[in-house]
């Protein structure tokens, strides 16, 4: 068992160690003992009552400059306009496995691929799931061409096929997520959930990465007030993390400081709820402000807002963490199907039927043609498998509007 481990334990002793250290730079009085008695048992009891969750947030992002030049500041090409525009994300996390469910603004682009950016953002939804095995990546309305219904499309994988790929790399972007905000670290790389990962609290995650305690502030009495550690990290930066004792040490607030000096984010989280008996607060609101590592102009970069309009410790069916699109000619690209290793390129590639009964003879008839295309229009569709592969899974989806 992992809990048998003894790198399990190592790395818990480690961080129980740092945490001693930590609370032992104020006054040493009975109160400090018990309050680094309790960090070091929330730290870890509030990351793994986190093992059952479902949340759905909106973000919205605002700035007080004009938006080229926060693009610009950011790394990103002015047409980039999606990246202020507004989202929402629907989060399930279930033992290892997960569902995420997208809704964008994006740009529009024509059927030749070109963009548009002098018309309006148009709305873009994709979801992804993982099984504990397998990964599933697609989107409902694929084509974003204007006056265009789209056509669905999924590409399925196996963890195992990822991991030698691209093992570190996460297989879905978040992008300053709620989770991140409210103190919480989760990798979704395929090396990550192999390991059967989950979510770890930021504070205790720098700290077995090494990063050290400068100062530590502790108003916490009777079990109420807050802690107040700041800490420095390897690259120079620093963080500060303000705990609340009256809610098992959640993080309320957090400023990171680039290795200049210069403030980098501060983050504030409140209106705080418990789903279930025994699983940890988590905010229902969160604001974020983004500067520059400028030394000139402190002006904030960009604002955002996180509203959680649900959060929940509801388990969900298996069945929640597959995709199966069965609309008659959505695009399916399977890698994951034992027959799939024979066919070109190791995918198994065929158009939803328009009766479900016919499909065990739409992928028999698959296999025989062995993923020979037919029409010019089957080569466009599986191009768009690819596109909407390459967008959510790549990470590309931020990286290719950059300089």
């Amino acid at each position: 068992m992992l809990l048998a481990s003894p790198f399990f334990n190592y790395r818990r002793l480690l961080i129980a160690v740092s945490l001693s250290l930590i609370f032992a730079r104020a006054p040493v009085t009975a109160n400090d003992m018990t309050l680094t008695e309790n960090v070091q048992r929330s730290l870890q009891s509030n990351s793994a009552g986190l093992k059952v969750l479902a949340i759905t947030w909106q973000r919205t992002r605002s700035t007080g400059q004009p938006s080229s030049d926060v693009l610009k500041a950011l790394g990103y090409q002015a047409t980039a306009l999606d990246v202020l525009a507004p989202n929402k994300v629907r989060f399930i996390w279930q033992d290892g496995k997960f569902y995420v469910y997208f809704w964008r603004k994006v740009p529009q682009y024509d059927r030749n691929r070109n963009l548009h950016p002098e018309q309006p953002l148009i709305d873009q939804e994709q979801e992804c799931a993982f099984d504990g095995a397998v990964f599933y990546n697609g989107a409902r309305h694929a084509e974003s061409h204007r006056g265009s219904a789209g056509t669905p499309v999924l590409r399925i994988d196996k963890l195992s096929q990822i991991l030698e790929r691209a093992p570190e790399e996460n297989l879905i972007q978040f992008e300053n997520n709620y989770l991140l905000h409210a103190g919480y670290h989760i990798s979704l790389s395929p090396k990550a959930l192999n390991g059967k990962e989950g979510l770890e609290s930021l504070l205790a995650r720098a700290l077995e990465k090494g990063a050290k305690v400068l100062t530590v502030t502790n108003t916490a009495t009777n079990g109420t007030g807050d802690a107040t550690v700041d800490i420095s990290l390897a690259d120079g930066g620093k963080q500060r993390y303000t705990l609340d004792a009256g809610q098992g040490y959640i993080q309320r607030r957090r400023v990171e400081w680039f290795p200049s000096g210069v403030v980098k984010l501060e983050v504030e989280c409140s209106d705080f709820v418990r789903p279930t008996a025994g699983l940890v607060s988590l905010p229902k609101r969160i604001t974020a402000v983004h500067f520059s590592d400028s030394g000139t102009d402190r002006r904030p970069l960009f604002s955002e807002t996180f509203t959680a309009a649900e959060i929940t410790a509801e388990r969900f069916p298996d069945s929640q963490f597959v995709i199966k699109y069965s609309k008659p000619g959505s695009m399916i690209s399977d890698a994951a199907m034992p027959e799939a290793v024979s066919q070109k390129g190791g995918r198994l590639n065929y158009e939803a039927p328009a009766n479900p009964v016919d499909l065990d003879a739409t992928v028999k008839q698959a296999l025989e043609r062995g993923n020979a295309p037919q029409t010019d229009i089957n080569v466009t569709k599986l191009a768009l498998i690819t596109l909407v592969f390459i967008i959510v899974v790549g990470g590309l989806y931020w990286i290719i509007r950059r300089h």
